[in-house]
């Protein structure tokens, strides 16, 4: 997988790091991270099943069905990993929004983030992201833990979302 060197700002501490992250050019090919560990799996989404299935089914749920397609992408984007990917070795979810760690803090909430100048980039083995516990399920526990997600997320079908 090619990543491209990014500077991070934390939102924490105000530390300036590099990492290494999916490239600016990558559409559709993402580094996943799970949240605590930062464990890094690929996601090829423009072919992935499994992404697809989630997709619709967040465009069939009534609390995000009657939305525009750039929030049913928000919710998406929020719940995938939680919801249908299998958890890293330590049992932490994997998420698309999930930022690597300061090496100062071991926040993953950064108040920004930019390519280095110049670009540098990285041919990295990066394992592809599972989902042995999503195939076990029924269509039904799908839908479920979909509305489930959401509902934890603030979706609401009468009101719509409550960012943070």
């Amino acid at each position: 997988m090619k990543l491209q060197l990014f500077s991070f700002t934390c939102a924490e501490c105000g530390s300036v790091f590099t990492a290494f992250d999916t490239p600016e050019d990558g559409y559709g090919d993402f580094l996943v991270r799970s949240h605590v560990a930062a464990s890094e799996a690929r996601l090829l989404a423009l072919i992935d099943p499994v992404y697809a299935e989630v997709r619709s089914l967040i465009a069939a749920n009534p609390r995000t069905a009657p939305k525009k397609a750039g929030l049913q992408a928000h919710a998406l984007q929020q719940i995938y990993g939680e919801v249908a990917c299998d958890p890293d070795r330590q049992g932490h979810a994997f998420g698309l929004d999930v930022q690597p760690i300061c090496p100062q803090c071991a926040s993953q909430r950064m108040a920004s983030w930019e390519p280095v100048a110049p670009v540098q980039t990285l041919d990295k083995d990066v394992p592809p992201i599972t989902y042995r516990r999503w195939m076990g399920l029924s269509l039904s526990q799908k839908q479920q833990a979909v509305d489930e997600a959401l509902r934890h997320h603030g979706w609401s079908s009468s009101s719509g979302v409550m960012l943070p």
